[in-house]
């Protein structure tokens, strides 16, 4: 008997259900059929059951072989096909009686090509629901898929291989396969877009034949999964230009995958996904045919190619909101992406008290960095009461190269940080807050810099502001940095040079010179304590490197420390610096430098308080400060007119 219909059946260990699947075949109305059963390498009773199924009826067909993948097996099958048409169920799956001869009907009758169907959506506990899968406007009717793409995007339908039959010989002629992928996930998307591509006799029926089991093993949370949608786009790709629906259709499929992805590797998946897209829209800046978006998702395409850092922050904040802790999978991660490194080249230091809305964008800008095997990053936990400790101790069982303290008490940022110094162990030390990023390239960076000189004791680099509408001139001026190298601070740079602003986490420090100046920060300092320890730290430094480039992401947000200064905080701050100052050099309130540093350290929290001038002017003049000193004409004007004219 020589078969009308080809069916192709990839098996790898469902022995749960490969016997409803084969008795769906067994039952089919039309009888000249053969049902090509891959055995890929199954190691459960997979195999026997196959063979039950062949002893009793002739029309199945075993062939076994180690486990290469869904798409090895199913190319493994078409290659053994001899039927004029070609179908595909998959194992776990099962379908009507009449769908084959029902679909060779309407092949006959229609001269088609192609014939497909539309589906059901199958739980095990016997529910089922359509889903219809095309417009209305295709159901019923002859069309040449190049013809209807320039209003349907079919590429935006579920690929469904398994819900048609395929002319054979179209499928030969045009070299029509799966990419044989280790796994059993995305095989079938390249294989969809080259039919839509190749075909030119299409229908599709709205009844519905095929019952699509929904199993808990579809979730792709986990790294291999969604990374195969890569290698599935650049097959299509390879193969035919890139077009405004196969663009729209692409981004839509990534959007999906980056939602459903677990949360240790969203990062990961963005990244390549800005790449990618980034280079489409330089290739071809007109490709975004906005009908084919919903309203919102340029913007979020705008956003994505120009950092896929932000976007993710964004994103993974925006989850937060909506599922809670349901972001964090409940069982621990299954392998450690990375090593704790044994000589660490870089030591981050993270303090952390609750920030758990933060914390993941922080933790994710890390561990991604590029070349950075040998980077630690010591997360110090000063007793959160939100879940940022839960956040962190699934985050280090992940990637080793990340070690967290708890602390046994809250004792404030200084002592945090102070525990993060003693425990670091690499050359050179970095600090980040727990609510702010690094550019994913910053040690890339950082690293390159300090191989132009043998002997940097401190790298100063810059920062961006974000969110961007947080951004104003007085940032913009102090992030704004030429390179420069110094080979020996005095005392008047911390204070007259602006690279040096009062931000601890634009500073990689190694940490022998921490060590050797005994610098740590002043734990009775709830706020400035970094001001004060950078003043100690530029105090005659050797081989300070100061470069443009902005590595650092700061957070401007309500609630944070920062948001917390106020105009006593400012004068406070000032008094314990000058109490130190005056021990080394009494005469340092006569240097304008020093005046025009101070009256911008507190200018944004006095300026509208004249109890506040009096008090900043008061302390100016117990530390020796004389009205005959000479400033600069801008602070000049701060002193007579906004400062000595309000008390």
């Amino acid at each position: 008997m020589t078969p009308i219909v080809s069916v192709v059946v990839p098996i790898c260990n469902v022995e749960k259900y490969v016997g409803e699947c084969l008795e769906s075949l067994r039952k089919q109305t039309l009888e000249e059929m053969e049902f090509i059963c891959i055995d890929d390498g199954s190691t459960d009773r997979s195999l026997q059951v196959m063979q039950r199924f062949a002893e009793r009826d002739k029309r199945f067909k075993i062939y076994s072989g180690a486990n290469a993948g869904y798409g090895a097996a199913l190319n493994k099958g078409l290659d053994l096909c001899t039927g004029k048409y070609v179908g595909i169920l998959e194992s776990d799956d099962f379908c009507d009686p009449d769908f084959y001869a029902d679909l060779v009907k309407i092949a006959e009758e229609k001269d088609c090509d192609l014939v497909k169907s539309d589906l059901y959506r199958y739980w095990n506990t016997g529910k089922y629901s359509l889903f219809q899968n095309f417009d209305d406007i295709l159901y019923d009717v002859v069309f040449d898929p190049q013809t209807v793409l320039k209003n349907h995007n079919l590429f935006e339908s579920q690929s469904c291989i398994w819900s048609a039959i395929y002319r054979r010989d179209v499928l030969e002629e045009n070299n029509i396969r799966c990419l044989p992928t280790p796994g059993a996930s995305y095989q079938d998307l390249s294989f969809s877009v080259k039919v839509f591509m190749s075909f030119k006799s299409v229908y599709i029926t709205k009844r519905a034949y095929i019952y699509y089991r929904q199993t808990e093993t579809q979730s792709i949370k986990s790294l291999g999964k969604p990374w195969f949608a890569f290698e599935e786009y650049a097959e299509v790709e390879r193969h035919y230009p890139m077009s405004p629906q196969m663009f729209a259709a692409k981004y839509h499929n990534y959007m999906w995958n980056y939602n459903r992805v677990g949360i240790e590797y969203k990062y990961k998946f963005m990244k390549i996904f800005s790449e990618q897209f980034r280079k489409h829209l330089i290739d071809n800046p007109n490709i975004v045919d906005e009908k084919l978006f919903h309203p919102w998702e340029p913007a979020h395409l705008k956003m994505i190619c120009s950092s896929a850092l932000m976007y993710h922050d964004f994103r993974i904040r925006e989850i937060y909101d909506l599922e809670g802790w349901n972001i964090i999978p409940a069982e621990k991660p299954k392998t450690l992406q990375k090593n704790a490194p044994i000589s660490p080249f870089i030591s981050i230091i993270v303090p952390c008290y609750n920030v758990e809305y933060y914390l993941l964008s922080c933790l994710e800008s890390l561990l991604n960095q590029d070349d950075a095997d040998d980077v630690e990053i010591i997360c110090v936990n000063d007793c959160s009461t939100d879940r940022t400790g839960e956040l962190l101790d699934y985050t280090a069982g992940r990637d080793g190269r990340l070690k967290v303290i708890h602390q046994e008490k809250n004792a404030g940022v200084s002592a945090t940080r102070n525990t993060g110094i003693r425990s670091a162990q690499g050359e050179y030390i970095l600090f980040v807050d727990s609510d702010d990023m690094l550019e994913t390239n910053a040690i890339s960076i950082l690293r390159s810099k300090l191989k132009k000189h043998d002997d940097v004791n401190v790298l100063n680099f810059s920062a961006s502001v974000f969110p961007a509408e947080k951004e104003n001139d007085w940032f913009r001026d102090k992030f704004k940095k030429t390179g420069d190298f110094i080979a020996q601070t005095k005392f008047k740079d911390f204070f007259s040079r602006k690279e040096f602003n009062p931000h601890i986490w634009i500073n990689l420090v190694k940490r022998e010179c921490i060590e050797q100046k005994d610098i740590y920060f002043d734990e009775e300092m709830s706020l400035g304590e970094d001001t004060f320890w950078l003043q100690r730290l530029f105090e005659n430094m050797s081989n300070v490197m100061i470069i443009p480039e902005k590595l650092y992401l700061y957070r401007i947000r309500e609630n944070s420390l920062m948001s917390q200064l106020n105009p006593d905080n400012q004068i406070n701050i000032l008094r314990k610096m000058f109490v130190v100052m005056a021990k080394e050099n009494k005469n340092f309130l006569t240097q304008p430098y020093t005046i025009a540093w101070s009256i911008e350290f507190v200018y944004g929290t006095i300026a509208h308080s004249p109890l506040h001038i009096k008090k900043f002017l008061d302390l100016l003049y117990e530390f020796g400060y004389k009205d005959t000193v000479k400033l600069a004409k801008h602070y000049e004007n701060i002193m007579e007119n906004d400062f000595k004219t309000r008390i």
